[in-house]
């Protein structure tokens, strides 16, 4: 069994060696909540995996853009970071899911951003 949001396993009932399963789950739980991740746009549309997505709470685009981007993140609750350090000037454009709600992140800054499980996503001012 695993948590429902990141998905980090549980320590089972009878479980030996419980040390082994905590410690992972709490350097998981780091990791979703401080860890950086970078995500090479391309100059093309990208979607996470729930791996990726939980495997940090930072989301670092980087690469040289032509047009306004894409990040589809899995349909998750979850409060994360999407720095847009792409050049080119153009917006990183944020949806969880299939969901129609989406969030700009400019050329050159961070966004605090909430999906709610429910294909809605917004910016946090």
């Amino acid at each position: 069994m695993a948590t429902p949001n990141l998905g980090i396993i549980h320590i089972a009932t009878n479980q030996n060696s419980k040390e082994i399963t905590a410690n992972s789950a709490f350097d998981a739980l780091d990791n979703a909540q401080n860890g950086k991740l970078s995500v090479a746009m391309a100059d093309a549309d990208q979607a996470l995996t729930a791996g990726q997505f939980a495997s940090a709470g930072i989301f670092e685009c980087t690469g040289a853009l032509t047009a306004d981007r894409h990040l589809t993140v899995p349909n998750t609750l979850r409060v994360f970071i999407v720095n847009n350090k792409t050049t080119g000037g153009h917006n990183i454009i944020v949806k969880a899911g299939s969901g129609a709600t989406t969030v700009n992140v400019a050329a050159g800054t961070p966004q605090l951003v909430y999906s709610d499980a429910a294909n809605n996503i917004v910016a946090v001012s």
